[in-house]
C-alpha cells in the first residue's frame, strides 16, 4: 500500500516538474502584439501550454488595455485553452469599470451642487467659520481615528496598506469643510437636510472607492471588482 502511494506521488510530482519545465516565462510574452498572441494560441502545431500561456496572456493584455468586448471574445474564442481566472479578472475589470465611471459622476455632481450652493449663498459665509471652528476638534479627532486606527489595523495583515486610510482622512478634510459650510448656508427644511445627508454619503463612498481603485484594485476584489 505505502509502495502504490509513493509511486503515485512520484508520478505527479514527475508530471508538474514537466508542466512546469514546458510552460514558457512570463519573458517570454514581453513586448508581443495582440495579433502576436493570438497565433500563437491559434497555431495548432504549438504545444498545448504554449497556447493556453498565450490565450491567457492575450486576455490579460485586452483587459489591461480596457478592450473588455475584445476579452470577452477572446475568452469565448479560445474557450477551454484560458485560464478560467483570467476571465474572472476581465469580467471584474468591466463592473469596476462602470463603478469607476458611476463614481466619478457621483462626486462630480455632489461637489458641483455643493460649490454652486456656496457661491448662492457666498453673502454668508462669513458666518459659517464660527460653526467650521466649533467642529474643528470632533473632525479632528475622527480623521486621526479614521488615519491612525484604520491603517494600524491594516498594517497588521501581510501585504496590509495603511495608505488607503491616510489619504482618504486627508481627502475627507475638504469635503467636511464643504459639507459644514454648505449646511450653515443652506436651507433648515427637513428635505434640504436630509438631501445634503444623502449627499455626503455619496461623495464618501465614490471617493472611497475611486481612492481605493487608485492605490490597489486588488483590495476590491472581495466586492467582485
Amino acid at each position: 500500500m505505502w509502495l502504490r502511494l509513493l509511486l503515485v506521488l512520484a508520478f505527479g510530482v514527475s508530471v508538474a516538474r514537466v508542466a512546469a519545465a514546458e510552460t514558457p516565462p512570463p519573458s517570454f510574452f514581453e513586448g508581443r502584439s495582440v495579433e502576436e498572441l493570438r497565433v500563437l494560441a491559434s497555431d495548432p502545431k504549438n504545444d498545448g501550454l504554449l497556447r493556453r500561456a498565450a490565450a491567457t496572456r492575450l486576455v490579460v493584455v485586452l483587459t489591461d488595455a480596457g478592450q473588455f468586448d475584445a476579452a470577452d471574445a477572446a475568452g469565448r474564442s479560445f474557450g477551454q485553452l484560458i485560464d478560467h481566472r483570467a476571465v474572472d479578472r476581465a469580467h471584474a475589470a468591466r463592473r469596476r469599470s462602470r463603478v469607476h465611471t458611476v463614481a466619478l459622476a457621483g462626486l462630480g455632481v455632489v461637489l458641483g451642487v455643493g460649490l454652486l450652493s456656496l457661491v448662492a449663498g457666498r453673502r454668508r459665509l462669513p458666518e459659517t467659520l464660527r460653526p467650521l471652528a466649533r467642529m474643528a476638534p470632533v473632525m479632528a479627532v475622527f480623521l486621526i481615528h479614521v488615519a491612525l486606527v484604520g491603517g494600524y489595523l491594516a498594517a497588521g495583515y501581510e501585504n496590509g496598506d495603511a495608505a488607503p486610510f491616510v489619504l482618504f482622512a486627508a481627502l475627507m478634510v475638504p469635503l467636511l469643510v464643504m459639507f459644514r459650510a454648505w449646511s450653515a448656508v443652506g436651507s433648515t427644511d427637513g428635505a434640504a437636510r436630509g438631501g445634503r445627508a444623502a449627499a455626503a454619503v455619496v461623495a464618501t463612498v465614490c471617493m472611497a472607492f475611486l481612492l481605493v481603485e487608485h492605490i490597489n484594485p486588488a483590495y476590491l476584489g472581495s466586492f467582485g471588482l
